[in-house]
């Protein structure tokens, strides 16, 4: 059994959520623990105080915490997830796996846990828990409380589930019932709100539970200024220095993030679909999570497929640095990065083969890499590739 680590941005801020202040200060930590093809999240609430609190506030503060790490084990179910972890080390067997996406800043912490394997009532199968948590309050937030008009926003994200997920879902998965959309289960990551699905309702082929990540800048517009997660919500400003950073790293985020030039068995760590789909020249392979977002390999190469190294990724879901998909035109492409290197027209079956929408990609040389803006017939934005080089076949 594969083991998938948790997202790297959601490992940084859940191991320290909150920072101290003044007073006193709750903060939600993460252990991770891996043994044997085994993994176990831990969350547990914890309190920073100053020294010369008050006694009546550190009590009142100590309950909170209290009332907190209860929540989490209702929510949760760590103390039995615990003793399905020490079973299956204690017989060397891999039987329980856990996957953590979430975010966190002073005034809130959210998170979600994937539960793979022997479940808390015996049985094998794949399930989610989210929890929302006020770090001042101590309360839970529901997923209303994200929006100015929850009825508006959920109706929005329907749509994208219509429109860009279930369109392109192939005729065999057996468990891909999403709609209406749950609100009850769900993760504010630093790139956008991922919502998950029971487990008799959306898996994915593998028997994992199904999930959908909205990009923030698919939600803006329906976050007001009064919601907690209004600050991680705001755009990206156009940065054409952090693109040509970026870019010439061979990666669309920071240093956990994927990268040219790694091994696809290194790229499995990001939870990759085992089923790639294919263009003239390479083997495309979806990542499991985050829609719109591929990993390519040489489809010629002469390593294992598990050897091969990545020579493309793709993002079909961006608000990247001032580049977002669906929104930035030609000529905003123009402004900020200048006038490209090359430019090169996919029409018909030589876009169906690249796995293109019809229309033309702009191509910019960044450091040893390439970044490919590959714009639809209207000369908006519709697809953002990260290159090695340009393919031969496409020169």
């Amino acid at each position: 059994m594969k083991i998938r680590r948790m997202l790297a941005a959601a490992a940084a801020v859940l191991l320290m959520l909150a920072s101290a202040t003044a007073s006193a200060q709750m903060e939600i930590a993460l252990d991770l623990q891996q043994e044997q093809g085994n993994s176990l999240a831990v969350f547990f609430a914890q309190m920073n105080a100053a020294q010369d609190m008050p006694q009546e506030e550190l009590l009142a503060q100590s309950m909170k915490v209290f009332e907190v790490n209860a929540l989490i084990e209702e929510r949760f179910s760590q103390a039995r997830a615990a003793t399905v972890y020490e079973s299956a080390n204690l017989r060397g067997e891999a039987m329980i796996r856990h996957e953590v996406y979430g975010s966190a800043d002073d005034a809130y912490w959210s998170a979600a846990r994937v539960w793979t394997g022997e479940q808390a009532n015996g049985r094998s199968g794949s399930s989610a828990a989210s929890l929302m948590i006020d770090l001042t309050t101590g309360k839970e937030i529901p997923f209303d409380a994200l929006f100015a008009d929850p009825q508006a926003a959920v109706e929005h994200m329907e749509a994208i589930i219509s429109c860009d997920v279930l369109d392109g879902m192939s005729d065999y998965m057996e468990y891909a019932d999403l709609l209406p959309m749950p609100r009850d289960c769900f993760a504010v990551t630093e790139e956008g709100l991922a919502v998950f699905w029971p487990e008799d309702r959306y898996r994915y082929f593998n028997g994992d539970i199904g999930s959908v990540l909205f990009g923030w800048h698919e939600l803006d517009a329906l976050i007001g200024e009064d919601s907690p997660v209004y600050a991680i919500s705001r755009p990206e400003e156009a940065d054409a220095e952090a693109i040509r950073d970026l870019a010439a790293q061979g990666r669309f985020a920071g240093e956990d993030a994927i990268a040219l030039g790694v091994t696809l068995s290194e790229a499995q760590a990001h939870a990759l679909l085992d089923d790639p789909d294919y263009t003239t020249v390479s083997m495309v392979y979806p990542l499991e999570r985050v829609r719109g977002m591929a990993v390519e390999i040489d489809k010629f190469a002469e390593t294992d497929e598990e050897q091969t190294p990545v020579c493309a990724i793709r993002m079909a879901n961006a608000g990247w640095h001032g580049l977002t998909t669906r929104e930035t035109t030609r000529e905003e492409i123009v402004a900020l990065l200048g006038e490209p290197d090359s430019v090169q027209r996919f029409d018909g079956d030589a876009a169906f083969d690249m796995l293109l929408d019809p229309g033309e990609s702009l191509y910019y040389a960044m450091g040893k890499n390439i970044l490919q803006a590959h714009l639809d017939e209207e000369g908006v934005l519709a697809c953002l590739i990260l290159r090695d080089q340009i393919p031969q076949t496409l020169l």
